[in-house]
């Protein structure tokens, strides 16, 4: 099948062939991709910073979306699936052959064929394309897990969100606001000419550069309870210190202003009881997956994503042979949504 191959010296992605990827009892539902989405744990495993848990495929590629084409179900498991006409068992418990599924994925992503858990896997509504259901998986249940799983997020809270043009904070923007009721959103922003689509998101947007005005007139009883930021670096302890009220949850799930924070000091910490906490989601086990699939389904994707009362940003679709200039879009922060790679 066709994939994309990092080349271990140059670091940069060529088209190739390798193995269709066989079925096991952990992944037994084979999805024919038709499109995958570009990540920036993409671009750090592509240079040798962010390895695959162990057993995940090495191909890159952290969701998709498709039709499934084979499922591999265990001898003796009567009731959790049926027989076709004799010809093989093409239907689990959940999923048949022919359904059209978005899927969480380890790795493998951007491949013609991918293995897949089924607890990872999701129905894409109706009235989806499948290109638009390629922006959901990574993105929202990173963004879901977050704030319903990891800052506990509680109706009436504020809610700050670094990096606000990113994929993870516009869907965190509307979670925040029409799901978990929040009180306020804030989005930061580096580039002025984002603000209008933070702001489409039900947030207010400030700049980098107004950040400082802002926050200097902001009352104290706007202070935030939660704040989710990827960036950390020097802008962690400012925002740690200055901009959370007491029992604050400040969540770090990347690190792109780099992993050191200079000048740390405690006392804020323990003066105003905040939790500093952290979060991935590709490590977690199958199990974990599959309870927060279920809940995002419940949650998310029924009553408020499949009848179009959240936007799911698709920002640009390019084919599979031009994903290093899909790379180059997200490492150059020109986006303001998913970039989706189709095959």
């Amino acid at each position: 099948m066709r994939a994309v191959i990092v080349n271990q010296l140059s670091k940069s992605c060529e088209i190739g062939t390798v193995a269709k990827p066989l079925l096991s009892k952990s992944h037994s539902i084979l999805v024919k991709v038709h499109y995958t989405a570009v990540n920036r744990a993409d671009l750090l495993q592509k240079q040798g910073k962010y390895p695959p848990p162990v057993g995940a495929s090495d191909i890159l590629g952290l969701e998709c979306s498709g039709e499934v084409v084979d499922i591999l179900c265990p001898e003796g498991s009567a009731g959790e699936v049926e027989q076709n006409g004799g010809q093989g068992k093409t239907q689990s418990k959940k999923f048949a052959i022919g359904d059209r599924v978005m899927a969480l994925l380890e790795g493998g992503g951007y491949a013609e064929y991918a293995a897949c858990a089924p607890g990872s896997l999701m129905r894409v509504p109706e009235s989806w394309t499948l290109q638009q259901a390629a922006c959901v998986p990574e993105v929202w249940l990173t963004a879901y897990q977050l704030l319903r799983r990891v800052a506990n997020m509680q109706p009436g809270e504020n809610v700050l969100l670094h990096a606000g043009a990113s994929a993870v904070s516009l869907a965190a923007a509307q979670l925040g606001s029409e799901v978990f009721h929040a009180n306020s959103v804030v989005a930061l922003t580096r580039s002025r000419e984002k603000i209008p689509l933070c702001e489409s998101m039900g947030t207010r947007a400030v700049s980098g550069r107004l950040r400082d005005e802002f926050f200097a007139e902001m009352p104290r009883a706007e202070l935030f309870d939660v704040v989710l930021d990827p960036i950390v670096g020097e802008n962690f302890w400012p925002c740690l210190s200055e901009m959370t009220r007491r029992d604050a949850r400040y969540v770090v799930y990347a690190s792109m202003g780099g992993p050191k924070v200079p000048d740390f000091n405690f006392g804020p910490v323990f003066r105003k009881s905040l939790s500093i906490l952290t979060s991935t989601l590709r490590a977690r086990s199958l199990e974990y997956k599959a309870a927060l699939v279920a809940d995002f389904e419940k949650d998310v994707l029924h009553p408020f994503l499949s009848p179009g009362r959240l936007k799911l940003n698709l920002d640009t679709v390019f084919p599979l042979e031009r994903v290093t200039e899909a790379h180059a879009r997200l490492e150059n922060n020109d986006t303001g949504g998913k970039i989706v790679l189709a095959l």
